[in-house]
């Protein structure tokens, strides 16, 4: 597997990304503020390497970080990590799977600059991620036979993110973030489309 190269990417984007916010830390006395997310509804659209269809599925669940500094009145910087699953029920209890069951998740990192105008903010950058499918199988004693082994499926990828958020108040906000990725590293395919759509719920903590 060919991931190599998508690792030292991952490396100097990560340094990139820390040194901007740094610069943005030093240059701003503006107000900083550190939000926690769930991203509650997850779409995802991925085209693991080697399988011959897309796998799409929408399911629940995830967390999210972020820290936004303000770099001028009506603008602020982003800088995010988040991972979004399909689990399968929008409550967090246990499940009972039988047969063959297929499960996405996404690791995000993303760099964005936001825009505010009244309740709203709307917002655009890159991200990098890692997707990731995997196809398992439960005993079922009175069900199918496994069509096929269990695999499990990763991929880096470069593309864009366009977060929207509406505060509800001063400390929590609505979201809706488009992931669309167009660079796979590692992969012969290169360009190949995959997308993470979330709807997250966020709780927003001003720092002193």
């Amino acid at each position: 597997m060919r991931q190599r190269p998508g690792t030292g990417i991952a490396l100097v984007v990560a340094i990139l990304l820390i040194s901007l916010a740094s610069s943005a830390f030093a240059q701003s006395s503006n107000a900083r503020v550190l939000r926690l997310s769930v991203p509650y509804i997850n779409n995802f659209y991925l085209q693991p390497n080697g399988e011959p269809d897309a796998k799409v599925n929408t399911g629940f669940w995830g967390l999210g970080v972020e820290l936004l500094v303000r770099h001028s009145h009506s603008q602020f910087l982003g800088l995010a990590a988040s991972v979004a699953t399909d689990f399968p029920v929008p409550v967090p209890a246990a499940v009972d799977l039988l047969g063959e069951h297929e499960f996405m998740t996404s690791y995000a990192l993303d760099l964005t600059n936001n825009h505010t105008q009244g309740r709203f903010s709307f917002g655009y950058g890159l991200s990098y991620s890692t997707n990731q499918w995997e196809l398992k199988y439960f005993d079922d004693l009175e069900g199918e036979p496994p069509t096929r082994d269990p695999i499990k499926l990763s991929s880096s990828s470069l593309g864009l993110a366009f977060p929207i958020n509406y505060a509800l108040n001063d400390r929590f906000s609505l979201g809706l973030t488009y992931r669309p990725y167009l660079y796979r590293f590692g992969t012969d395919a290169g360009f190949e489309y995959e997308h993470v759509i979330s709807i997250e719920i966020a709780w927003n903590i001003v720092l002193p």
